[in-house]
This record gives C-alpha cells, structure tokens and sequence, in this order.
C-alpha cells in the first residue's frame, strides 16, 4: 500500500496585508536517526513567502508516518497557524519500477558480459594473424626452408592479413563503443 504524504503547512507573516498564496516546493533530507524501530528524518525546505496567508505543500514520499510525531518550524518572520497531514495512494507502486530497473540493469550486464567474450576472442583471432606475421620474419634452418612464396603468394598473404586484422580492429571498436553505451546506461 504505497502513498505519498503531505505535509500542509499554513502560516501567516506579522503584517498580515490581505493577500493568499499556494505553493508545493521540494524538501531535502537533512538529519535521519535511526531506532531500533523506527527513524526520526528532519527535512528542510526554503521558500519565500509573500505576505498574508500561505499555504504551502512540503511532499514526502515514505511507507509509514506518524501523524502525531509531525512537527514544523519557520526561521524567519511568520507564525504557524496549522499543521496538516495528508495520504494520497500512487496509481503505481514504486516497487514495481524498481523490479523493471533492476531487470534492466542484468539484461544489459548480460548485453555487456556478451560483448566482452566476443572481444576476448577477436583479441584472440588478433593474436593468432599476428603470430603468422611474426612467424614470417622467423629465420628457417636451410634444411627445413622451402620455396620462398612468389610474389603473388605473398600478396594474397598480405591482403588476407590486412582484410581480416581490419576486421578484428573494427569489430572490436564497436564492441567498446557498445560496451561504454551500456556502462552509462547503467550509470
């Protein structure tokens, strides 16, 4: 049973010229105390106020308030003519949207687990194409030395090497590129 809860607060500067404002305004939280069975959270809201009577709507969003336990002090000029307390019920339960957030959040952990072995094994296939480049410039003894490619042989070498590490490096890129879009939107 999620609600929010208002605090309306109703009071009046010294020199009461006739006049009425309403006005909802955001609060910080700015002390909690913890219990053993509850907690006592102090919230502040600033606001300036015209003169004469003014209402003025502080929102609260919390599972449980106590009615008696309501208190509420003015810094300035003014006097206190009232304090209420209101429960208005939420069409949507909070609970709800943070099941779909969390929900989100492992899909796109997944999303970037998966992104992440594909890279491994980009760096892998990276790795072994390297390998045969180094391996070219290995010196062969005479007795196992073959044949030098021809000058075709070699360029396929070089084509098929360029084509596929340009693959890789590409591939890999828009694997990162994914992979920082997901961390923000887990951010």
């Amino acid at each position: 049973m999620n609600k929010i809860f208002s605090f309306f607060v109703f009071f009046c500067f010294v020199s009461s010229i006739p006049g009425f404002s309403e006005e909802i305004i955001s609060s910080k939280v700015k002390k909690v105390t913890l219990f053993t069975n509850y907690a006592l959270v102090e919230k502040e809201a600033k606001t300036e106020v015209k003169k004469g009577l003014n209402h003025i709507f502080i929102e609260t969003k919390a599972f449980s308030i106590d009615k008696d336990s309501l208190s509420v002090k003015i810094i300035g000029k003014g006097q206190i003519y009232s304090v209420k307390f209101k429960e208005i019920y939420l069409k949507e339960e909070p609970e709800k949207s943070i099941r779909e957030i969390e929900e989100k959040i492992e899909k796109l952990n997944m999303e970037k687990n998966q992104l992440l072995d594909k890279i491994s094994l980009l760096e892998k296939k990276e790795e072994f194409l390297n390998s045969l480049i180094n391996f070219s410039k290995v010196q062969i003894p005479k007795d196992i030395k073959t044949k030098f490619p021809s000058m075709d042989n070699l360029e396929e070498t070089l084509s098929f090497l360029d084509e596929h590490l340009s693959k890789i490096y590409e591939e890999k890129e828009e694997k990162n590129r994914k992979i920082k879009e997901i961390e923000r939107e887990i951010d």
